[in-house]
């Protein structure tokens, strides 16, 4: 019964690991670029956390097309690469960096709208595209140099009498590594996130009134009314991203948790291969993450659907007029080289 139990558990996930990545990276890929295409409307194009949004849907393509194409290599597909040391350290150094950027923009968002609805101005200057290009130059910076140690400590060890298995080295690095993987990559993001977001909430309800007052103050009302609707549709993308990557991520964590307060209890072939299943299945719901922007900004926000098929509709009249043009030119240099000939002739 156990035996078979393992066997089915291990299919299970194998059809799982093997099939779910392909769709995951064609469509998570495709809602990227449409993010792009959207984030880059002039509409949006000097609003910070459009900005942020922009940036953490570049990193989000890096992740599914490099990390996740990677790890489908690794699972199901041995090429001799895959066996080279250098190819281990650098798959998992990219594992961190990326996902790591696309995860500090999401909190550079959060913490945007923060400064946004804050009732003090010195906060409020804060929310500038120009500090936002500065401060993602910073998160770059940061996350290429934070998981660098992986590139020393990353080699093919026996685990568990398996050889030639990418992992940590053994001992103190591995405690390490555990406590960076859940604390620096998912633990901090995401409470910086959740305490952001339930200050940028306490804002807006405490600026009510103020925001009210100042609408019956000002000149111009109309267009400051339009770039509010755009910062309230932006909030709400921001809550249920951050709502959402929690709950993604949260299953990889527990198992990354639960595998270090374990390592050194005896486990028998069933919970191995339980313990197995959760952690290759956690990683799969990890690379969904990064790919589920698109479709929930679609979801979530009426504006962000307009401003999309806007650009979409730009997008398509650039190719046809492109078209237009490539196809009319040839057209006019046959129909001046025959009038040219033809004069010839008469002149003959």
């Amino acid at each position: 019964m156990t035996d078979s139990y393992i066997t089915t558990l291990s299919q299970v996930i194998s059809k799982i690991t093997l099939y779910v990545p392909y769709f995951t990276i064609t469509l998570g890929t495709v809602g990227a670029l449409c993010n792009i295409l959207t984030f880059s409307a002039k509409k949006l194009r000097q609003n910070p956390c459009a900005f942020y949004f922009l940036c953490s849907s570049v990193f989000d393509i890096l992740t599914l097309l490099i990390c996740g194409t990677l790890r489908l290599m690794v699972d199901h597909y041995q090429y001799a690469l895959n066996q080279t040391a250098i190819f281990c350290k650098i798959r998992v150094y990219l594992t961190g960096v990326f996902p790591g950027i696309s995860t500090a923009c999401l909190v550079l968002a959060t913490i945007d709208r923060c400064w946004l609805t804050s009732s003090l101005a010195r906060w409020r200057r804060w929310s500038k595209i120009t500090i936002a290009y500065r401060l993602v130059i910073v998160a770059i910076i940061v996350w290429l140099i934070s998981p660098a140690h992986m590139l020393v400590f990353y080699d093919f060890y026996t685990i568990n009498g398996v050889p030639n298995i990418c992992s940590s080295q053994p001992g103190v690095y591995s405690t390490f590594i555990s406590a960076f993987l859940v604390i620096w990559l998912t633990i901090i993001p995401y409470i910086c996130m959740f305490i952001a977001s339930i200050m940028t909430f306490s804002h807006i309800r405490a600026s009510r009134e103020r925001v009210m007052a100042f609408q019956q103050q000002q000149q111009q009302q109309q267009q400051r009314e339009a770039h509010r609707r755009v910062d309230r549709h932006l909030i709400l993308i921001m809550f249920i991203q951050v709502i959402l990557s929690v709950i993604l991520l949260s299953l990889r964590t527990v198992v990354i948790a639960y595998t270090y307060l374990t390592r050194d209890v005896v486990k028998d072939s069933r919970s191995r291969a339980i313990e197995s299943f959760f952690s290759q299945f956690g990683t799969v719901v990890y690379y969904i993450n990064y790919a589920k922007s698109f479709y929930l900004c679609t979801l979530a926000s009426p504006l962000f659907r307009q401003v999309f098929w806007n650009q979409l509709n730009q997008f398509k009249n650039y190719i046809t007029h492109s078209t237009r043009e490539n196809a009319v030119v040839p057209i006019s240099i046959t129909a001046a080289t025959k009038k040219r000939s033809n004069q010839d002739v008469l002149n003959d």
